[in-house]
C-alpha cells in the first residue's frame, strides 16, 4: 500500500505502541510463569519503533519494565533485586548457564538497550550488576532480520526472553511471546521493499508524508519542550530524570502554557545553572499532580505534540501527564527533510538556512520551544511550497 499525501495523520496503538493500521495486540499472549520478570529500559529505547521490550512485558503475566539509568530510588526495583532468588540475564565470565536452571523458579532482571546502554546501566547500578547472572547460547541465529546483531550469538531482547523463560519454566509455551515480533519484522521487511522500493522507483518526487503531515495537522499542532533535574551520572549522588519545566505552545494561535515543577528528589549541582530557573524557584514550583492537571486542561484529545526527540515526553509522562495520542519526532522530520541528521534544535537554524528566533533572556525549555516552534514553521512552509528534500 503506497502513503498519499491526503493520508490524515495515523492514530498509534499506546499499548504496543505501533501504528493503529499495524497494530500488535491481536497477536500478543498472556502468559503466566512462576517467575517474576522485571526489564530494564535505557531511555533511549523506550520509543524506538523496533524495540521488543514493550512487546515482552505486555506478553508476560506480572512482568514490569522500568525506564532509566540509575534505579537506586525505585522501590520496587530495589525490593525486587533484594529476593534470594534475584538474578540477571547478561553474560560473563561466572554466569551460570540457564540450563542449570531448569524447571525452577526466578526473578529475572533483563537489560534492554544496545550493548554500549546496557553496560551503562550496569556501571550505574553496582548492586544489579552485583546480582548472580545467567547466561545462554541461542540455538540459532536472531530472526532480527532488520538490523545487524553484533554477533551471531546475539538476540532481541524478546527472544531471549522467551528461550530463559522457557528453561525456568520447563515449558515451551513462551515461544508464542515471537509472534508479535515476527509480526512486526515482517511489516518492517515488507515497507522497506515494496512501500519504500515503489517510492524511490517513482520519477516524481512528493513532498515526504512526514514533512507534509506538519501542514496537513497545522491547526492541531501543539510543540512542547521540557528540562530535568538529571544527575551527573558519574556522581556519587544519583537520582532518576525528573521533570522540573515544561512548556507548551499551540502554533496556530500561539496560545501557551508553562509550569515550573518541583522536584521530589535532591536538586542536581547543576539544575538551576542549566534551566535557567534559580533554585529557590525550581523548590517552590508545582507538584507533578498540578502540572497534570493543568496540562489536562490545555490539551485537545485531536491534538497532534511535536517535540524535539520524546525525552521531554517521557518525562511529562513519568508525572501523571496525560498527553494525546498523535506525537511528531520534530528531530526525525528535520532529518527526512534535511537528509542528514542534526544532534541539537538550536542547531536547526543554520543547517535550514532560515532566520534563529531570539532567545536571549529565555529559560532553557522556553528556548527549546521557541526554535521548536520556528522548526515546525520552516517544514510547513516546506510543505506548502512542495519542496521535496
Amino acid at each position: 500500500m503506497r502513503p498519499e499525501a491526503s493520508q490524515p495523520t495515523r492514530a498509534r496503538c499506546y499499548r504496543c505502541f505501533r501504528p493503529e493500521a499495524f497494530c500488535l495486540c491481536a497477536l500478543i499472549p498472556r502468559l503466566p510463569t512462576r517467575s517474576r520478570l522485571v526489564l530494564l529500559q535505557h531511555p533511549r529505547e523506550e520509543f524506538v519503533a523496533i524495540g521488543t521490550a514493550r512487546l515482552a512485558a505486555l506478553s508476560v503475566e506480572g512482568a514490569t519494565r522500568h525506564v532509566g539509568v540509575t534505579f537506586d530510588d525505585d522501590r520496587e526495583v530495589q525490593e525486587l533485586a533484594a529476593r534470594p532468588d534475584a538474578c540477571l540475564l547478561f553474560p560473563s565470565d561466572d554466569a551460570t548457564p540457564v540450563e542449570a536452571l531448569r524447571g525452577q523458579a526466578r526473578t529475572l532482571f533483563v537489560v534492554d538497550g544496545t550493548w554500549w546502554q546496557a553496560q551503562k546501566l550496569l556501571s550505574r547500578n553496582p548492586g544489579l550488576a552485583a546480582l548472580p547472572r545467567v547466561a545462554f547460547t541461542p540455538a540459532a541465529p536472531s530472526r532480527y532480520r532488520i538490523r545487524k546483531e553484533p554477533s551471531a550469538e546475539c538476540v532481541s531482547t524478546i527472544e531471549a526472553i522467551a528461550h530463559v523463560l522457557s528453561v525456568l519454566d520447563d515449558d515451551e509455551r513462551f515461544s508464542a511471546m515471537l509472534a508479535p515480533f515476527d509480526a512486526l519484522i515482517d511489516a518492517q521487511v515488507r515497507f522497506k521493499h515494496e512501500v519504500r522500493a515503489s517510492r524511490h522507483a517513482k520519477r516524481t518526487r512528493r513532498v515526504p508524508r512526514a514533512i507534509a503531515e506538519i501542514a496537513d495537522v497545522w491547526d492541531r499542532l501543539v510543540c512542547v519542550a521540557g528540562d530535568a533535574n538529571a544527575w551527573p551520572y558519574r556522581g556519587l549522588t544519583e537520582s532518576p530524570d525528573e521533570l522540573v519545566s515544561f512548556v507548551a505552545e499551540r502554533v496556530a494561535t500561539g496560545e501557551r502554557v508553562g509550569m515550573v515543577v518541583r522536584p521530589t528528589h535532591a536538586l542536581a549541582p547543576l539544575t538551576a545553572r542549566h534551566t535557567g530557573i534559580p533554585e529557590a524557584e525550581l523548590l517552590a514550583g508545582a507538584s507533578p499532580q498540578q502540572l497534570a492537571a493543568r496540562l489536562a486542561g490545555f490539551f485537545r484529545a485531536d491534538d497532534v505534540v511535536a517535540a524535539w526527540g520524546f525525552y521531554a515526553l517521557g518525562r511529562a509522562r513519568a508525572c501523571g501527564v496525560a498527553l494525546p495520542e498523535a506525537l511528531i519526532d520534530l528531530r526525525r522530520v528535520t532529518t527526512v527533510a534535511l537528509g542528514r541528521k542534526v544532534g541539537h534544535v538550536v542547531d536547526v537554524p543554520g543547517a535550514a538556512g532560515f532566520e534563529a528566533p531570539r532567545i536571549e533572556g529565555m529559560r532553557r525549555a522556553e528556548q527549546r520551544l521557541a526554535l521548536s516552534v520556528a522548526t515546525a514553521r520552516w517544514l510547513r512552509e516546506r510543505a506548502l511550497a512542495g519542496v521535496a528534500t
